[in-house]
């Protein structure tokens, strides 16, 4: 399996100058300690590490993708790049400048969109808190009151924009978050799993809102994190996956699925009536062996034997090939060659969640030792990190 630095280049985008990337995160580090850590006597652990050396970058008209389990640092990460907390070590730079240089004046580069409802007033109407999170971005009132009406009507919330924000519906407040998140027309989106708790039919108008936005803003950069994967796959040109605070792989889909042709790459399935001839067997092993000497079969061919063949000279076979597109017209007429004939032909490209999932539990489990002896990931730096870095952030001081 290849190490983390194999992937370093995948992560980058297309922008040379790093003065015209919006959002460029070197090597950042967070480290938080417990309140109780500063008391005489404690013995407990000073501090743990929530992001660990994490670098990425985001380019104009961009949307990278930040996916990772529960307590990966997703959260944590977020709100370092709006300003909200300092890093420990390492830089985050927008266009080139570093963000806490003015933090103050950074801040309306960015626009953050999270689903805390406890962020909003209760009390006031949509209207009113958009003014008012407006009024704090020294937005003037006439163009603050332009600009909100224009999102309230492009989010479908102008009917509700004088109802109070505790009679709204989880979907209205997600979607007022994210009119709050763009009042500033900020050059930089940050969008904290903005369709977290939503039903399908709100996800689906949050993300074709997005898809929308990013035509009509081509040269804003959007940073999302969330859980939904397919959601990233639909809305994202590059994606980087952290657990326990570090990057495991970045880069676009298509590069991470042909990094693990072992998994996660197109998967060919063949089924062979091989005949009742006494030659049949004999055919079916010449094939075989054909396969495990092709230059263009990852592995050899598998014999799947999980469906039971109507016919016991039926034989269906799970191969991978390492180039993109497998060429079918070579491989069929070695098996017409041979006598057999062809039953199916399939190609599978598996969800993007196989690659997760096993990427992520290989990570976890990585100070184990596989079967075999070999070690997962062999070239991996190791980490000390909580499970749950994001939630046990609150009510810990920085380091």
């Amino acid at each position: 399996m290849p190490t983390v630095s194999t992937f370093s280049n995948y992560g980058r985008c297309s922008t040379p100058d790093k003065k015209r990337l919006p959002v460029d995160v070197d090597r950042v580090t967070k480290r938080f300690r417990p309140m109780m850590s500063r008391l005489p006597g404690f013995r407990g652990k000073t501090s743990f590490t929530s992001v660990n050396r994490v670098s990425f970058q985001v380019g104009l008209g961009e949307m990278v993708g930040l996916l990772g389990p529960n307590g990966a640092g997703k959260t944590t990460l977020l709100k370092m790049i709006a300003t909200l907390i300092s890093p420990s070590e390492g830089q985050i730079r927008f266009f080139g400048k570093d963000n806490r240089s003015s933090a103050v004046r950074e801040r309306g580069l960015v626009g953050l969109v999270t689903c805390d409802e406890r962020s909003f007033y209760w009390r006031l109407t949509g209207w009113q808190n958009l003014m008012f999170f407006a009024a704090l971005y020294r937005i003037p009132k006439k163009i603050a009151g332009q600009r909100s009406g224009e999102l309230l009507d492009a989010l479908g919330l102008s009917h509700a924009a004088n109802r109070r924000f505790d009679s709204y519906s989880a979907g209205m407040k997600q979607k007022l978050a994210i009119a709050r998140g763009l009042l500033a027309d900020p050059a930089i989106v940050l969008y904290d799993e903005p369709t977290r708790s939503l039903d399908p039919l709100s996800q689906k108008n949050i993300r074709q809102w997005i898809r929308e936005k990013r035509s009509r803003s081509p040269r804003q950069a959007h940073l999302i994190a969330t859980h939904h994967l397919a959601e990233a796959e639909e809305l994202c040109d590059r994606v980087v996956i952290i657990s326990r605070g570090e990057v495991l792989i970045q880069g676009s889909f298509d590069h991470i699925r042909r990094e693990f042709p072992g998994c996660a790459s197109d998967a060919y399935h063949l089924t062979i009536d091989w005949g009742k001839q006494p030659i049949s067997f004999g055919a079916r092993e010449a094939f075989e062996q054909l396969m495990e000497n092709d230059p263009y079969v990852e592995g050899g061919v598998i014999q799947d034997d999980t469906l039971k063949p109507v016919q016991e000279t039926i034989q269906r076979y799970v191969f991978f090939s390492v180039v993109d597109t497998l060429k079918w017209q070579p491989l069929l007429e070695r098996v017409w060659s041979l006598g057999g004939k062809i039953l199916r032909t399939e190609t599978i490209r598996p969800d993007f969640e196989e690659i997760f999932c096993k990427l992520v539990h290989n990570t976890q489990d990585r100070n184990h030792v596989s079967s075999s002896g070999t070690d997962l990931f062999p070239q991996t730096p190791q980490v000390q990190c909580v499970s749950n870095a994001d939630s046990l952030a609150e009510g810990l001081h920085d380091v």
